[in-house]
């Protein structure tokens, strides 16, 4: 397959990969043009399993630069799905099984001590009778598989399912000629062993593609960074460069996301009738210029991340005068106006590693602070917390870092303002409830404004949080957002003061979680709620 063929099939097939992966996947789901259904399977509700479920569907269309047909086979795993039902936390050694332990479909190709994550295998095992089936509505059509995201890794296991000369669970036959796969953002989950037969070129899976957003010493996408390491998180096919510019708004969400990568292999997103946002009947104190301000300083702690030698782009007047780490990575982002403001910002995830290990991690945790015994809060954001700032054995936590380095800049009456997006609003509301209760911490913040934070407190702690910040909270939350409010069915509860923010841009992601999102439609001078492609291009670079 040459470089030309391979790049239009990706741009072809990357749209079929991001849909697999949506909320709303059913038998009513509108393809690109050109393209029909032929069956679906989707996840039958978001409600708590033991694993994650997976969902796809089969289609047929045209291949790029003819009138031939394909059928392509798009599998996914919806981001509410996975924190509804991955509770394992962070992957390793400990959470891999033997493939040949698990299920025979590896044969003699994957061989003894090729290990996978538990996890990732259990979620396709339980759908593999469905997808053989429905392959059996194929007729004689070239297949293709895809997958982005949380579904490229099982739509890598199912490139190795229907490999030839295979056989399904209910005895079919593989396809006489090997799939090829294109997997996008796809994490890793099999360790080298695994990883070195399957990519083998003369004996392993062939014609097996993974893109990720980057280039020679510029990653904009991490997603797929980490985990990596040889023992457990290895990555499955042959790696592809996507060259593309650091968008406007350095944040993960937006460059892991189907328009960001979409935009970067060539194509044209489809875009949306543009719709101002708005926050109707706002509580006492909420101030929209602020939180648009806030907004932009959360993305400079996402920029100041992952591109640390880049020049902080939008934040006005403010200046970044420290960072402190949680186990030696930074996500905690101090501020100074040339005013009477400090701003204490929290990142949210950037790469799987610290998705599955900080967001999805839906264990309990007891609060340390908190003198009410029966009150919980979510087990990622209190390994983040409370994990040693350097990395390093008996030494200060991440908490009592973050103390050490506001306490002095809080002099003469300077406000303190929290914020964060994502698990960095989780860690916002959490560093905001220590400080208020307990007792002489010395710190009392002004204002809290997250964006699309993630549950962090079950009710007992989100009553105990909202009897003593409820007044100087502002959760804002986007009407479509399908991480924030993920784990309701969990027992976890959302904070006081939810604000719905409405409105549209004219190219969304499909989680509408981006923190894209929420600064375009919070920003109190837009005339127009979208970020086209010439606006996605930074001058970072």
């Amino acid at each position: 397959m040459t470089t030309t063929e391979t790049n239009a099939l990706a741009l072809l097939l990357q749209p079929l990969a991001s849909i697999a992966g949506s909320n709303s996947l059913s038998n009513q789901t509108m393809l690109p043009t050109g393209w029909d259904l032929v069956t679906v399977f989707p996840a039958p509700g978001n409600s708590p399993k033991p694993f994650p479920v997976v969902q796809g569907f089969l289609a047929q269309g045209q291949a790029p630069g003819g009138d031939a047909m394909i059928a392509v086979l798009a599998l996914g795993i919806n981001w509410t799905n996975y924190q509804l039902n991955y509770s394992i936390g962070k992957k390793s050694v400990s959470t891999q099984v033997q493939l040949s332990q698990k299920t025979t479909m590896g044969g003699t190709l994957i061989p003894v001590q090729g290990t996978v994550d538990e996890s990732t295998i259990n979620s396709y095992l339980a759908k593999r009778a469905d997808i053989w089936n429905a392959l059996q509505q194929l007729s004689s059509l070239p297949l293709y598989i895809c997958g982005m995201s949380l579904g490229a890794p099982i739509a890598q296991l199912a490139a190795l399912d229907l490999r030839p000369g295979n056989t399904g669970p209910g005895g079919q036959d593989a396809p006489r000629i090997q799939p090829p796969g294109f997997y996008f953002s796809a994490g890793n989950f099999v360790n080298k062993s695994f990883a070195d037969a399957y990519n083998n070129a003369s004996t392993g899976i062939v014609n097996q593609f993974t893109f990720a957003v980057n280039k020679p010493g510029l990653i904009i996408d991490f997603f797929p960074t980490a985990p990596f390491d040889d023992e457990y998180a290895k990555p499955l096919g042959s790696p592809q460069s996507i060259p593309a510019k650091i968008p406007a708004f350095d944040e993960p969400w937006w460059e892991r996301g189907n328009i960001f990568y979409q935009q970067s292999l060539g194509g044209s997103p489809d875009e949306l009738p543009s719709q101002p946002g708005n926050i109707s009947n706002p509580p006492a104190g909420y101030d929209q210029t602020l939180a648009y301000t806030l907004a932009t300083l959360c993305n400079a702690a996402y920029q100041s991340a992952q591109h640390p030698s880049s020049v902080l782009q939008g934040i006005g007047n403010y200046t970044l005068v420290n960072t402190v780490n949680s186990n030696g990575s930074p996500f905690a982002f101090i501020f100074t106006n040339n005013f009477d403001a400090i701003v204490l910002a929290f990142r949210g995830s950037i790469t799987c590693d610290e998705f599955d290990s900080f967001v999805a991690s839906s264990y309990n945790a007891a609060v340390p602070f908190d003198t009410n015994a029966s009150a919980h809060m979510r087990q990622g954001p209190y390994n983040l917390y409370y994990a040693s700032s350097s990395g390093a054995p008996n030494t200060a936590t991440f908490a009592q870092a973050i103390k050490t380095a506001l306490t002095p800049l809080l002099t003469g009456g300077k406000k303190l303002y929290i914020t964060g997006h994502c698990l960095g609003g989780a860690m916002a509301n959490l560093a905001a409830a220590d400080y208020v209760m307990t007792a002489g911490s010395g710190i009392t913040p002004t204002a809290i404004y997250t964006f699309g934070a993630t549950m962090l407190a079950d009710l007992t702690f989100s009553d105990d949080i909202n009897a003593v910040l409820a007044a100087k909270t502002y959760q804002v939350v986007r009407q479509k957002d399908k991480i924030a409010n993920a784990v309701t069915l969990l027992g976890f509860f959302p904070l006081q003061n939810q604000l719905t923010l409405t409105g549209q841009m004219e190219l969304e992601e499909l989680t509408y979680h981006s923190l894209t999102g929420y600064i375009t439609l919070l920003n109190p001078s837009s005339t127009v709620s979208g970020v086209t492609d010439g606006e996605q291009q930074s001058s970072l670079y």
